[in-house]
């Protein structure tokens, strides 16, 4: 049996990984949107960077749920 510490300190770290890429693509597609001159282009970059800042926003709220954060809430 997995102590329920270690199981959130593991889900801290996984919510922060998710974090981070999901921050790496949103940047990514903020250049297309920014640098492109095919206005498709930019439709499809800021559709998927619409779907990955609500991804970002709902995993940021499960983060600080778990207090990964490290700031206690008593």
């Amino acid at each position: 049996m997995i102590p329920y510490w270690a199981h959130a300190e593991d889900n801290c770290r996984l919510y922060q990984r998710v974090m981070n890429n999901l921050g790496v693509s949103m940047s990514r597609y903020r250049l297309i949107i920014a640098s492109s001159d095919d206005p498709e282009a930019q439709d499809l970059a800021s559709a998927e960077l619409r779907r990955h800042t609500d991804e970002y926003r709902r995993i940021k709220r499960q983060f600080n749920q778990e207090r990964c954060d490290g700031w206690s809430r008593d």
